[in-house]
Formats: structure tokens, sequence, C-alpha cells
């Protein structure tokens, strides 16, 4: 959206849009939908030919948005997300199952379900925040993965372990191998690092560690600490064009043993 085409959401309540770009928050869109979002953060507002002005959050509309396919946007953040209410629509109605004109069968309702929405409105206003149910929370959560494969990618493969180191590398060239066989587009190695230690507390980078691991070409590589990975989703991956076992990565910090867990004793 062009930096002008803003004034279009000004003395607005609410921002409608039907049929959502799926790239549209990649074309520098995001920096505003996170000012829109937010709670305290005036937009600036630039008209064709007149001064730029701020419009203040009292002012700005709130964002209805549908479209058959969700927007792609890997910077969009927790603030995003936590202010999001998705509704999925799941079942394929068949044109010869529609129902032509089915609005106008509720004419003489209207002043009832008017009233049944202000009700609801009450309840809204002294709850202060909408409700989420589960299968709402579950279509966030999914669409975070989707946005952040890291995301997924742990919840497969990645448990905290004490003691436990893997060598950035080698569990870079593992979550690589990963997105291959999901059809996801891998990050580069230190974005993917910092999401890891990011999202499982206790994780730290505990840099050099002088330990022989042929594959590497160095007598020490880099690890990071306190985390295990099982071999249930990628059993082999390659690394330096050397087949590399998943149980075979994990160390012992003390020892500089390989640790291994089974599924059976992982689950007794």
């Amino acid at each position: 959206m062009a930096e002008h085409n803003l004034t279009s959401i000004v003395n607005k309540m609410i921002n409608i849009g039907s049929e959502l770009d799926s790239k549209g928050l990649n074309k520098g869109q995001m920096s505003n939908l996170k000012i829109l979002t937010s709670t305290n953060e005036p937009l600036t507002i630039n008209p064709k030919n007149k001064g730029s002005f701020q419009l203040e959050s009292d002012e700005q509309p709130k964002l209805i948005f549908s479209g058959n396919n969700k927007p792609n946007a890997s910077s969009m953040d927790g603030g995003v997300f936590r202010r999001m209410l998705m509704l999925s629509f799941d079942e394929e109605i068949q044109d010869n199952e529609k129902i032509r004109g089915l609005s106008d069968r509720f004419n003489d309702e209207m002043g009832g379900i008017l009233n049944l929405a202000l009700a609801h409105l009450q309840n809204l206003i002294s709850r202060g925040y909408f409700t989420k149910s589960e299968k709402l929370k579950e279509n966030i959560e999914d669409y975070k993965d989707q946005q952040n494969n890291t995301r997924k990618y742990i919840k497969d493969n990645i448990s905290f372990e004490s003691g436990v180191m893997i060598s950035k590398k080698l569990l870079h060239s593992h979550y690589v191998a990963y997105c291959e066989d999901k059809g996801l587009h891998p990050k580069g190695e230190p974005n993917f690092i910092k999401d890891i230690i990011e999202s499982i507390k206790g994780v730290e980078d505990i840099g050099q560690q002088r330990i022989n691991i042929s594959c590497l070409n160095t007598q020490r590589p880099r690890f990071i600490n306190n985390v295990y990975v099982n071999d249930y989703e990628v059993k082999s991956f390659h690394h330096n064009k050397e087949e590399i076992e998943t149980k075979n990565i994990n160390i012992d910090r003390k020892s500089k043993m390989v640790v291994y867990k089974d599924e059976d004793s992982i689950n007794e």
C-alpha cells in the first residue's frame, strides 16, 4: 500500500479487507500493521500533495481481513499474534448446496439479532477482551509455525536436556535436512541458532569446545548447551559430504561422550 493510501483509514472505525494478498505483508506493510495492532503508537499519514500528520491510537480503526490464504510475513511478531483472532471456515459448500438469498430469510428477525449482538457486546465490554476457543488458539499456533519454521522444527526434534551439547553446524545441517524433507525454506545458521536459544529457556551458547568431530574439520567446534536432538524425523543427514547419524550428534559436556536416548526409554 502506498503511503498516501493510508488516508483511507482516517475517521474509520473498522478497516475491512477482502481477498487479502498473501504476499502483502512482505511489501512494506508490516511496520504499519504493527502500529495499528499496538496500543499506544501513532501512525504517520502522508496524504498526497499535503502535509503529513499523526493518527493517534484511539483514532485508528480495528482491522478485519478475509482471504483464501494467510499472508506470509516472517517478521510478524508476538505483539501481532497476541491481538489476532483467526476464524477458519473449513467446510466448502458446493454450488448445488448453497441457499440463495439466505439473508432475506432473516428480515423478520433483524431486531432480535441486533439485541443479541448488543447483549454480547456488553459482555465483551465488561470482560475487556475476546475469549479464544481451543480451535482458534490452535489456528494461531499453526500460523506461527508457518511463519517461523524453527518453531515447528523445535516441536518435532528438540528437547531441553541439561549438560548435553551439540555442534551449531551439525544442528543447522540437521535442521536443513528436516526443512528439505518438509518442503520448507531453511534459515541461515546465525538466525536459526538465535531462534533456538530464544525459544528454549536454558539453552546457551557455550562457544568453542575442545573435541574432535572429524566432519567439522576443526579441533574446537562451537556448541550450544542444554539441548537434545532426537532422530524421529531425521535419522541421518549430510554435512561436508559426509553422512551423519542423528543419534551420534548429542554430546555430554563433561565426559565428551555421545548421549543417545531411544524412544522407548523416553516413554518409560
